[in-house]
């Protein structure tokens, strides 16, 4: 089963907002996660929906995240597996984030 979905959300400062997929990713997965405002975007895998492992991060003001996972490009560790983006808001000011996550037949 593929997916393609997505969510926008405010982000309060000092607070942090997930998504996670609602399927498990058989072989490749693209998080992505765009903001008005600077805050960081971590993703993270599982392979029981639950219990989440971290996979990346990105700098602290980020406005653009949206980094690519492939079997096929020596990652095959990481499917099957849900995957999660999440965004921090480090900052004073409320943000607006995007996040979202395609998978398999679905990655553009």
């Amino acid at each position: 089963m593929n997916a393609h979905d997505s969510t926008t959300v405010p982000v309060a400062p000092g607070t942090r907002v997930c998504f996670t997929s609602a399927v498990r990713a058989q072989f490749q997965a693209h998080t992505f996660g765009i903001s008005d405002r600077g805050v960081r975007f971590t993703t993270h895998r599982s392979a029981d929906g639950v219990t989440f492992k971290d996979l990346d991060q990105s700098p602290d003001d980020s406005r653009a995240f949206g980094p690519f996972y492939r079997a096929s490009l020596g990652q095959a560790a990481y499917f099957p597996n849900y995957f999660k983006i999440c965004a921090r808001n480090l900052g004073a000011k409320s943000a607006t984030v995007t996040l979202g996550i395609e998978t398999d037949y679905d990655v553009h």
